[in-house]
């Protein structure tokens, strides 16, 4: 497995967490289900790398962009790192590491 499609496993793999945590500790199913939707939107854009890599990556790292704007801006909102901070940090490495993946694939 390359890296892109690794960084897509472990990004869907944390915000996965983050939802089940986000519900675990404050009872937000909102925060559930957008973390599992995410993970599932992430393991798609893995499932497409295999035949198309350059789609599949630049897929995950368009849901990257979008999650980090999310995140970002929850945090300048809140001023909260747990979780938007730190959520915002991982998503801007993943958009980066998706990018140099895309960049670097062959169809």
């Amino acid at each position: 497995m390359d890296f892109g499609r690794i960084t897509l496993v472990v990004y869907a793999l944390l915000m996965a967490v983050g939802g089940v945590m986000g519900y675990a500790n404050k009872k937000s199913v909102i925060s559930l289900v957008a973390g599992l939707a995410s993970a599932v939107a992430l393991l798609i854009a893995f499932k497409m790398a295999e035949n198309n890599p350059k789609g599949g990556l630049a897929f995950g790292a368009f849901l990257a962009f979008l999650m980090t704007g999310n995140f970002v801006s929850r945090y300048f909102k809140t001023h909260h790192f747990m979780p938007n901070g730190l959520f915002g940090i991982v998503s801007v490495i993943a958009l980066l590491c998706l990018i140099a993946a895309t960049l670097q694939a062959k169809n």
